[in-house]
């Protein structure tokens, strides 16, 4: 067992890194939004979605976390290219912020689509979809930009709720288990 003050230290360069990872998202690798087919889009309904990897490829298990401020009942359905649910989340975790997670093992490559269905949503805003491209295989990491990391996105409202909500998963297990990760570049490396 590490002494509190090594964790706490480890806790800090953790929040760091991953602030990093997400705040400099490329726009190319993030699931965004491709005119959905009906509803409204994640920022109308003041939502985030992520998906990871982020630019996810066949065989690869693919995670998407929707994440908002409002304590909404719903659910999340990752829908298939062949248009079937492959994957769904009924259960609404945190507060706030809020989220729904929703993972698929091995998905095959084309057109995903992450939808949230919301009760009691504004109207217009029941419903809120993003595509999300599985490739066939990796892509190359991120690219353009001057320096180490490509800046495209900026720290907003909407990436501290999906920065929340990933820190809340990777640390939600009973408190004597172990993380099953040994190091944190296993966690950050995608």
């Amino acid at each position: 067992m590490l002494p509190l003050r090594q964790v706490s230290l480890a806790a800090i360069a953790c929040l760091l890194i991953a602030c990093m990872s997400v705040a400099l998202l490329p726009p190319a690798a993030r699931a965004k939004e491709q005119s959905p087919s009906e509803g409204c889009s994640p920022n109308k309904a003041g939502i985030a979605v992520l998906a990871a990897p982020l630019a996810p490829w066949r065989g690869v298990p693919l995670r998407v976390i929707v994440a908002g401020e409002e304590p909404l009942d719903g659910k999340l359905e990752l829908i298939a290219p062949n248009g079937k649910v492959a994957a769904k989340s009924a259960n609404r975790h945190g507060g706030p912020p809020y989220f729904w997670l929703a993972e698929v093992a091995s998905p095959q490559a084309g057109k995903w689509q992450a939808r949230l269905s919301r009760d009691g949503a504004p109207d217009g805003c029941s419903t809120v979809t993003t595509d999300i491209v599985v490739q066939r295989k990796p892509s190359g990491g991120p690219r353009g930009g001057k320096g180490v990391w490509p800046l495209h996105a900026a720290w907003n409202r909407e990436t501290e709720n999906l920065y929340s909500a990933w820190i809340e998963t990777l640390f939600d297990a009973p408190l004597d288990d172990a993380p099953s990760w040994k190091a944190m570049h296993e966690v950050l490396r995608d």
